[in-house]
């Protein structure tokens, strides 16, 4: 799946009904990057639990989980000219 937008354009929020489990976590971007994309994590629509920066050289970010969370949304922020042909995200405890 590739994917691209304006500069600031919100590439994919989706809210999942996930568990995850208090700890620390790492998510990588499986896949090709060309640019820079902004992720952040919600809890319920609202409460930030992490944000980072992934390049086309460094595509996961590490972050803690202070509690277990049920439900979470992911978004992807693009800078403009990004393409991501997203292959999968991956989590898993760092």
């Amino acid at each position: 799946m590739e994917i691209t937008g304006p500069s600031g354009s919100l590439l994919d929020g989706n809210q999942q009904d996930w568990f995850l489990q208090k700890g620390t976590w790492r998510v990588q971007l499986h896949g090709e990057l060309r640019g820079d994309v902004r992720l952040m994590l919600l809890e319920e629509h609202e409460t930030r639990i992490a944000e980072f920066l992934l390049s086309g050289t460094d595509r996961q970010g590490t972050f803690t989980v202070e509690h277990d969370i049920t439900r979470f949304e992911l978004r992807a922020y693009s800078d403009a000219g990004t393409v991501v042909d997203l292959q999968r995200l991956e989590f898993y405890r760092a």
